[in-house]
C-alpha cells in the first residue's frame, strides 16, 4: 500500500518534471519548446514572451505588454501581478491578486499567501497576520483537493511563526490555530523555548507527545534538551522520561536519548541502552565498555555478544573473539539464552575471515547461509567471500560455493549477481536469469547484451512513457509556479515545509525542488533530492520508475562543455560516458573533493590533470567544471588510445593504467565481462559496474549518445 500511494504521487505529478531548464537558455517560442502538458499552461505567444521577460528580470517590459490590447489569462494575469511587486508598486499587485482570488478559487490560497507577503514588503505586519489567518480559515472550511497536503497552510504557519518573534499579539493568532494544525502548535513549542518559557513550552510538546503524530513527535525530542527544564516540567505533568528516552532510541535520535539518559536515575536498563546509543553512533570504545559493564552487573549474555561486536568494531580481533567465546560458552549452559544467536553466528564468521584460509571461510560462510539466510548480511557475505577466494585463484571452488548459496540468497538484486556469474563461470543458461531479475542493474544490462546474439530484444527507454498526458494532468499551483517560471517563490514556500511535512509530501517537495535545482544550475542538489525520492518509493526495480523521474537521477548536464571538447576531433568515447563517470565520480558536484586529493567534477589529481593537458593547474582551476571537464576528457583520450576498450579505460581511470596492463597481461584469454568479476580490487570493480550501469541508463534513457544536448534541451521534454 505504501507503494501503491508513493508511485500515485509520483504520477499525479507528471507535469512538473515536463518543463524546460531556464527559459532564459533557449530563444524559441516557448510554445514550440515545451512538451504538452506546459503548453497547456504557457498557451499564447504573448505569455510565453511574459514568461521570458519574467526570468530574464524584464519587469518593466511586462508591465508595458500588460497595457497592450489582447486575451489576459489567469496566468499572464499572475506574471504580471508579481511584475508590479518586483518594482515595488505593491498596491497594484495586491489589487491583481485579489482579483485572482475571486476569479480562479484554485490560485486564491496561492494569492492570499502572495498578498500577505506583500503586506510583509511594505512592513505593514498586521495587515499581513491577517491575511494568513484568512489563508488558514478558509482551508480549515473547505476541502480543496488542489491544497489537500496542506502546503500552503505550512507555508503561512511559517511566516506567522517568524512574525511572532518578539510580537505577543501575533503569537495569539498562531495559538488560534494551535487545536487545527499541529504545525502551529511546534511553532508555538519553538517560540516559548526562545523566549524563555519552559513551562508554556512543556505544555506545548506535552500536546505533541501525546498526539504522537510524526514528524513533530521527533522534532519536539529534538529540541527539548535546549532547556532541561523543560523536561522537568514534563515530569511535573506525569509524562514519563524514560518514555521520551525509549522514543528518541525508536526513532534513531541516538544522540538525544544520551543526553535524556542522564536526567534519569541510573539502572541496568539505562545503562544498557545507553551502551546501544554509543554503537548506533559509532562510538564504540565507550559502547564496549558500558556493555561489559553491563554485563558484569546483570550477567546478560546480549550485552557480551554486543561488547565482542564492538570491540570487532574497532579491529580489536583478539578482544572480540575473546567475548564471544565467552558468549557462546553461556549460550551453551543455558540454552534459553540464544535470543541473540544469529548475530553470535555472523561474527563467528567475520572473525573466521579475518584469520583463516579462503576454503575454510568459503565452508563457514556456506554453512552460515544455510542456517541464517534471512540475516541482513547474509547476502554481503557471500560476494565478500566469493570475491575473496575467486580473485585469489580459487575459481572453481568459488563457483561450486556460489552454485550452493545462490537459492538462499534473499535480494533479488544478488540473486541477479550470482546467476549473472554462474552464467559467466558455470552454465551460459542462467543468464537468462540475470537477465529478468533485476532490469536496470549492470547484471541485468551485461546479461542482455550476452544473450542478444541469441534473439534477445534490447530494452529501450527514449519512449517511456507511464503517464497519459492527455487526461491526468494535475491543475495545481505547483505546475504553475513551475510553468511560468516562479523559482524563488517555489523554493521559499515548499522548503520551510520540508521538515514539517508528512512523508508523503515531503517526497513529493522533494520531487518538485529537484527539478528547482536543476534548472538553476545545481546538478549535485538535484540528484540528491531525486535519490531520496527514490528511496522513498523503494521501487522494485529501477526500471519501474517513470522516465520522469529517470532523468532527474541521470540528467545529461554540461552539454555544451562536453559537446565542444568531443567535436574538436573524433573519440573513441561518447558524451552518455562522460555523463556516467561524472554521475559515480562527484554526483554532478564541482567542489567534490576525495580523501586522495582528486578533485571535481571527475574527480582528477592534480597531478595527473596537469600532466594530461602539459600545464600545471591550481586547486581552484580544477574546480572549474569546464577546466577539470577537459581534462578528463583530455584523459579519457589517452587510456582509450593505450586500451581500446571502455571497461578497460574506465577501471584504468580508478585503478590506474600501469595496475590495469598487469591484471590484463596476467589473463590476457579473458573475456571483457569476465575480467571484470576478476579484478582484483572490490573498489574499482564496483566502480567500472556503477560507471557501465550508469552509462547504459543514459543509453536507455536518450538514445543516441551522439547527440549531445544539454539537460534544458533533453532531459525534461
Amino acid at each position: 500500500m505504501k507503494r501503491l500511494v508513493a508511485f500515485t504521487i509520483l504520477f499525479t505529478l507528471h507535469t512538473v518534471l515536463t518543463i524546460i531548464s531556464p527559459f532564459w537558455a533557449t530563444v524559441t517560442v516557448f510554445t514550440e519548446a515545451l512538451p504538452a502538458p506546459c503548453r497547456t499552461v504557457l498557451n499564447t505567444d504573448r505569455l510565453g514572451m511574459l514568461v521570458k521577460y519574467y526570468a530574464t528580470r524584464r519587469f518593466e517590459e511586462i508591465l508595458a505588454l500588460a497595457d497592450l490590447p489582447g486575451a489576459s489569462g489567469w496566468e499572464e494575469r499572475l506574471i504580471i501581478a508579481k511584475s508590479y511587486e518586483k518594482t515595488g508598486n505593491f498596491a497594484e499587485s495586491n489589487r491583481l491578486y485579489r482579483e485572482l482570488c475571486r476569479q480562479e478559487p484554485e490560485l486564491a490560497q496561492l494569492c492570499r499567501y502572495f498578498i500577505a507577503r506583500n503586506f510583509e514588503n511594505l512592513d505593514d505586519p498586521a495587515r499581513a497576520v491577517k491575511w494568513y489567518g484568512r489563508l488558514l480559515s478558509k482551508a480549515r472550511r473547505t476541502e480543496s483537493p488542489v491544497f489537500d497536503d496542506r502546503t500552503m497552510e505550512l507555508a503561512a504557519l511559517n511566516r506567522l511563526y517568524h512574525l511572532s518573534l518578539g510580537n505577543d499579539e501575533f503569537e495569539k493568532t498562531l495559538e488560534r490555530y494551535g487545536p487545527f494544525y499541529p504545525a502551529a502548535r511546534y511553532h508555538l513549542f519553538s517560540l516559548s523555548l526562545q523566549k524563555g518559557e519552559p513551562l508554556a513550552a512543556a505544555e506545548q510538546a506535552y500536546e505533541l507527545l501525546y498526539a504522537d503524530e510524526e514528524p513533530f513527535l521527533s522534532l519536539v525530542v529534538q529540541d527539548l534538551m535546549q532547556d532541561a527544564r523543560v523536561i522537568g516540567h514534563l515530569k511535573e505533568m506525569n509524562f514519563s522520561v524514560h518514555s521520551l528516552f525509549t522514543l528518541a532510541l525508536e526513532r534513531g535520535l541516538y544522540r538525544e536519548a544520551l543526553d535524556i539518559s542522564h536526567l534519569l536515575p541510573e539502572s541496568d536498563e539505562v545503562l544498557e541502552k545507553r551502551a546501544y546509543a554509543y554503537y548506533k553512533l559509532g562510538d564504540y570504545e565507550t559502547a564496549a565498555r558500558f556493555f561489559d559493564e553491563h554485563h558484569t552487573r546483570t550477567g546478560a549474555t546480549d550485552s557480551l555478544l554486543r561488547n565482542a561486536l564492538s570491540y570487532f568494531n574497532l579491529g580489536r580481533f583478539d578482544e572480540s573473539e575473546e567475548s564471544l567465546n565467552r558468549y557462546l560458552s553461556l549460550v551453551r549452559e543455558w540454552p534459553g539464552t540464544q535470543a541473540m544467536d544469529e548475530d553470535a553466528a555472523y561474527l563467528e564468521v567475520l572473525l573466521t575471515l579475518q584469520k583463516s584460509g579462503y576454503t575454510e571461510s568459503l565452508q563457514k560462510v556456506h554453512d552460515f547461509v544455510m542456517q541464517y539466510s534471512t540475516h541482513e548480511f547474509s547476502d554481503y557475505l557471500v560476494t565478500r567471500v566469493f570475491y575473496n577466494a575467486f580473485t585469489a585463484g580459487l575459481r572453481d571452488e568459488a563457483v561450486r560455493f556460489l552454485l550452493e548459496v545462490k537459492p538462499y540468497l534473499a535480494s533479488s538484486y544478488y540473486r541477479a549477481w550470482a546467476s549473472y556469474v554462474l552464467g559467466l563461470f558455470y552454465d551460459a543458461l542462467l543468464l537468462q536469469d540475470a537477465a529478468q531479475l533485476q532490469p536496470g542493474s549492470y547484471y541485468a544490462f551485461r546479461a542482455r547484451e550476452l544473450l542478444a546474439d541469441a534473439g534477445a530484444n534490447p530494452i529501450d527507454g527514449s519512449e517511456k512513457r507511464p503517464f497519459d498526458e492527455t487526461g491526468r494532468e494535475l491543475e495545481s499551483f505547483l505546475h504553475t509556479l513551475i510553468c511560468l517560471g516562479l523559482y524563488n517563490e517555489l523554493e521559499e514556500i515548499l522548503v520551510p515545509g520540508l521538515p514539517l511535512s508528512q512523508a508523503q509530501d515531503r517526497m513529493k517537495y522533494q520531487y518538485i525542488l529537484s527539478h528547482v535545482s536543476y534548472v538553476r544550475g545545481e546538478p549535485h542538489e538535484g540528484i540528491r533530492l531525486a535519490e531520496n525520492v527514490l528511496e522513498a518509493v523503494a521501487p522494485q526495480s529501477i526500471l519501474d520508475l517513470p522516465r520522469e523521474l529517470l532523468v532527474l537521477l541521470y540528467p545529461r548536464v554540461y552539454g555544451d562543455v562536453i559537446g565542444e571538447l568531443l567535436s574538436r576531433e573524433p573519440k573513441k568515447f561518447d558524451y552518455h560516458l562522460v555523463l556516467a563517470l561524472m554521475r559515480e565520480e562527484s554526483r554532478y558536484n564541482r567542489s567534490a573533493r576525495s580523501p586522495q586529493g582528486a578533485l571535481g567534477l571527475m574527480q582528477l589529481i592534480p597531478a595527473t590533470a596537469s600532466w594530461i593537458l602539459d600545464r600545471e593547474l591550481s586547486t581552484q582551476e580544477l574546480t572549474n567544471p569546464a577546466i577539470n571537464i577537459e581534462a578528463a576528457v583530455a584523459y579519457l583520450d589517452y587510456l582509450f588510445d593505450r586500451f581500446e576498450t571502455l571497461e578497460y579505460a574506465v577501471a584504468s581511470y580508478n585503478g590506474g593504467p600501469n595496475t590495469v596492463a598487469r591484471w590484463i597481461r596476467t589473463n590476457p584469454e579473458l573475456s571483457v565481462e569476465k575480467f571484470i568479476e576478476e579484478i582484483p580490487y572490490g573498489e574499482t570493480r564496483n566502480f567500472v559496474k556503477r560507471v557501465y550501469t550508469s552509462y547504459m541508463m543514459y543509453n536507455y534513457l536518450y538514445g543516441d549518445p551522439s547527440a549531445v544536448r544539454g539537460f534544458d534541451d533533453d532531459s525534461l521534454n
